[in-house]
């Protein structure tokens, strides 16, 4: 490890900056995974393994360069199928549009239209009903309740005038 001391005592620079060189102590064998990181580092591998790891590059390349033709291709494909879809649909609508005023009116569909009118309107009219005689019954209970019943069996006098 180098380290630089300026002097800042000099201010005219004549002499060269001090260095002081620190080294490690080291054992006089070198470990092999010392050897495989200074040869790793050092750029020392042997060509085998630069081929084999230049042609696993190209090979990762090649690939990305499929796949992303590949999705590009789909992409394409389904960009031109939504274009027919939605051509399709506008056809099918103008068509559907078109039966429609040629046949005219559907005479099924305008009797069930006036069945579920006269339908509506008895429910109505049975509703209406049902409240009407529920408050006639609700009246007679009162008048019930409030006024006592004359005896059936007595006889009344007739009256003299």
């Amino acid at each position: 490890m180098h380290l630089n001391d300026n002097n800042d005592d000099n201010p005219r620079g004549d002499e060269a900056p001090r260095t002081t060189t620190s080294t490690a102590t080291s054992s006089t064998e070198d470990s092999p995974v010392d050897v495989n990181m200074l040869t790793y580092f050092m750029g020392g591998s042997s060509d085998e393994s630069v081929k084999k790891a230049k042609a696993k590059k190209n090979r990762h390349r090649l690939n990305n360069i499929r796949h992303r033709k590949r999705k590009q291709n789909e992409n394409e494909k389904l960009r031109k199928s939504v274009v027919e879809m939605e051509r399709r649909l506008m056809q099918l609508r103008e068509e559907s549009r078109q039966r429609l005023y040629k046949d005219g009116p559907n005479i099924h569909e305008e009797n069930a239209k006036r069945a579920k009118l006269c339908l509506d309107e008895a429910t109505e009219e049975r509703r209406l009903l049902q409240n009407t005689i529920t408050a006639q019954h609700q009246l007679i209970a009162f008048y019930e309740a409030t006024q006592p019943m004359p005896n059936p069996l007595r006889r009344r006098r007739a009256s003299v005038s």
